[in-house]
């Protein structure tokens, strides 16, 4: 499994300086998240662009569900930093690809005995999204809000494991993040 995170992200970067060149001017962007929000949680990034390349770095905080930590009677609070370099491959609207690293501090409860565990872990993943401007103007200083479905395939190091006394709290290696984010570009 390994080998295919490494191969995945070795065709990202390669698709990536493989894009055309065309000058963009430099600007700052901000995004959220809403799904975080909805999972009683938040989101905050602060983004700046040079020329195809994206600087991103935020912060999150995520009620996960049940169905995606995969821990029954489990509840899972998520909370961390991240920083993204994503490189536009066409222009400002468009698909994008890149990588991004976080660090995330878990907060676990068995939701019928009350009993707490927490623990801390690494990512390191691939990212491949799209951005989609409100109003369609193509030109280097395009301004304004924009949405931006995205997802990253991330290897997690769990280097202190969430740990219950009576139950082996399973949190995964590799996982698969996608989401939407709002934006606005200054």
């Amino acid at each position: 499994m390994r080998r295919l995170f490494f191969i995945l992200m070795f065709v990202t970067l390669a698709s990536a300086l493989k894009a055309q060149e065309t000058k963009l001017k430099n600007a700052w962007e901000l995004e959220i998240d809403p799904i975080a929000y909805l999972l009683n949680g938040y989101s905050a990034h602060g983004i700046y662009q040079v020329n195809h390349l994206r600087y991103d770095l935020g912060v999150f905080g995520i009620e996960q569900p049940e169905s995606y930590h995969g821990n029954k009677g489990y509840s899972l609070m998520s909370r961390g930093l991240g920083a993204k370099a994503t490189y536009l491959i066409k222009g400002i609207p468009g698909f994008y690809t890149g990588l991004g690293a976080g660090l995330a501090f878990h907060d676990a409860q068995n939701t019928t005995t009350l009993e707490k565990a927490d623990g801390t872990s690494a990512s390191l993943g691939i990212i491949l999204g799209y951005r989609l401007f409100f109003k369609n103007v193509k030109s280097p200083d395009l301004k304004g809000f924009y949405i931006t479905p995205w997802a990253s395939f991330d290897y997690n190091w769990h280097f202190r494991k969430i740990d219950f006394a009576n139950y082996d709290f399973k949190q995964k290696a590799f996982s698969i993040f996608p989401t939407i984010h709002l934006g606005y570009r200054f």
